[in-house]
């Protein structure tokens, strides 16, 4: 067997087990595998100057990707989080109702509300997301400016 097919074979090899999730990190130390086996296709390196041009390639590749994956995939992420989840506050909603069910719209997505007592908000009424529990919006009632509670 020759070397550049044992630099294809690692490279396959770390293709397979990027399927298990590791977010292209995997895919990345495949590519550099890949550089390896082309610079042995081309030219006669020892095995120290194999290792080394693939430690300079996932040091390069790696960061890479990772911030290529992010960017395509965890970069899409609204500013509009869900209370207490992201960082960004509480939010407003209107109480709708579905059927006998009351409940909030965020994003595209239908919640069950309810006060922290307990009771369920009035469809129409402009309520503030506490937080939740489950699925289940907890909310308080929103007061306009100079309403007294």
């Amino acid at each position: 067997m020759q070397i550049w097919q044992i630099w294809l074979l690692l490279a396959i090899v770390f293709a397979a087990m990027e399927l298990m999730g590791a977010q292209f990190i995997m895919l990345a130390l495949a590519a550099s595998a890949l550089v390896v086996m082309g610079v042995t296709l081309l030219v006669d390196v020892e095995l120290t100057g194999q290792l080394i041009i693939f430690v300079v390639a996932a040091a390069v590749l790696t960061p890479t990707f990772i911030i290529w994956y992010r960017r395509q995939f965890q970069g899409r992420q609204t500013r509009t989080g869900v209370a207490g989840e992201s960082g960004y506050g509480q939010r407003l909603a209107f109480v709708e109702s579905r059927g006998e069910r009351v409940g909030v719209a965020l994003d595209g997505n239908w919640f069950p509300v309810r006060y922290e007592t307990g009771d369920p908000p009035a469809p129409g009424e402009q309520v503030r997301i506490v937080r939740f529990e489950g699925i289940t919006a907890i909310v308080t009632t929103e007061r306009k400016k100079g309403e007294k509670e």
